[in-house]
């Protein structure tokens, strides 16, 4: 399947659960203060820190590792795969329990509640495992289906257990467990299915994921301090109130992510098979696309940015019309998140996920510093400028270092 028509496919299923996303945003803006909402937020980041380190990105290396599936058992590379992520999930289950008190008064959340976010970032790692088979399958069509579903289910149950059974955030966080571990069941019983699960331990094939893995653990965290630094610090600095209101338009504004995501997603496998013939015409064609995306991306999130508030004016409650104020610099920020993306697959492509590592974490500590000056004189304003500054330079260092890394690639000439 071509690019085209596999960005097209991708990009109907993050089209279709943006559209269930602002609906379910609609809603919750409509039914929960702000701090309930805060509460809420505080979930997406507690998600986002449990799939940086949930499975040591084991779902990567398996969706690598298919492009040299002739060359090793693939079925036990999965599954040994899989006991990584079950493992890595039972472990901040246990480690939830013994700092209760820590994470309670970080968080928000206690203990039975922190055990079931944990749940649900294991299944969620089963999840992408399973897409990051179809991806690398260049099947966009059971990955969109199976999207579908889970942004179906997730709307389904947080409306019903939020509208009829008058949850707060209780709802939000169960109604997505409810789609998440029932597709991380469909998700094995395909993966069993298809004759990849079986049962032999590898310690070669767990060394193998773990060195792809580890050194993005570090890059997992420093992506997820940036998108969660600005929700910390409104949190600390000014209140949970602001947070719930933050948290809306920065949902708004990562709409944008969902837009790079549909064709990196398609983009990566055709990636690596150009890269790996190496031909001059395969890499002229490499750095067009990469050009045409960058120029694309920026355009469209800045037409959204600037449009976006005039709709959200009137379909979000005036409770959160003060969000609208952020979503341009959000926008900017996954623009450039999407740009990253787009250079970092030379990185994965040469196993040198180290580097990535480096940058990430560089971009993290800065914006720590940044956002802290920012959150101050310009309060959640601050906050989102904080974080698009951070992405804006974890771009341009991983070109830098691409550039340095793999020059062959750059030294064709775009005409």
């Amino acid at each position: 399947m071509n690019l085209c028509k596999s960005t097209m496919i991708y990009g109907i299923s993050n089209a279709l659960i943006p559209a269930s996303a602002f609906l379910l945003l609609i809603v919750l803006t409509n039914f929960l203060t702000p701090a309930e909402y805060g509460m809420v937020t505080m979930f997406v980041i507690l998600m986002g820190m449990g799939q940086a380190c949930i499975g040591v990105n084991v779902h990567g290396a398996i969706g690598r590792r298919y492009f040299d599936r002739d060359e090793v058992d693939f079925a036990a590379y999965v599954t040994n795969g899989l006991g990584l992520i079950l493992l890595s999930g039972l472990l901040f289950i246990i480690l939830s329990f013994a700092l209760n008190p820590w994470l309670t008064r970080v968080t928000l959340y206690s203990f039975p509640w922190l055990a079931i976010i944990f749940i649900i970032c294991s299944c969620q790692m089963i999840c992408w495992t399973m897409s990051a088979l179809w991806v690398s399958m260049a099947k966009p069509i059971p990955y969109t289906l199976f999207q579908l579903y889970i942004s179906a289910v997730t709307l389904t149950g947080v409306l019903g257990l939020v509208i009829y059974d008058e949850m707060t955030w209780e709802g939000r966080i169960l109604g997505q467990g409810i789609a998440v571990c029932s597709a991380a069941s469909i998700a094995l019983y395909r993966l069993y299915r298809q004759k990849l699960i079986q049962f032999t331990i590898r310690k070669d094939y767990i060394s193998h994921a773990l060195s792809f893995g580890l050194p993005l653990i570090p890059h997992s965290i420093g992506i997820w301090l940036i998108a969660a630094t600005d929700h910390l610090l409104i949190k600390s600095m000014i209140s949970l109130d602001e947070l719930g209101i933050y948290g809306v338009g920065n949902r708004i504004g990562m709409l944008i992510m969902l837009l790079q995501d549909a064709f990196n997603r398609a983009w990566m496998p055709q990636f690596y098979e150009k890269l790996k013939r190496g031909t001059q015409d395969d890499h002229l064609f490499i750095l067009k696309v990469m050009n045409y995306f960058n120029f694309t991306i920026l355009i469209v999130a800045l037409l959204f940015g600037l449009f976006a508030p005039i709709l959200l004016s009137y379909v979000l409650d005036p409770t959160y019309a003060a969000s609208s104020k952020i979503v341009i610099w959000i926008a900017l920020a996954y623009a450039f998140n999407g740009m990253y993306k787009c250079v970092a697959l030379v990185f994965y492509y040469l196993h040198q996920t180290k580097t990535l590592a480096y940058i990430t974490i560089a971009s993290a500590l800065s914006n720590i510093g940044i956002s802290i000056v920012l959150v101050y004189f310009l309060g959640s304003k601050g906050a989102a400028l904080g974080t698009m500054i951070s992405f804006l330079m974890m771009f341009v260092l991983t070109r830098h270092f691409a550039i340095r890394q793999y020059p062959q690639l750059w030294a064709a000439k775009v005409k």
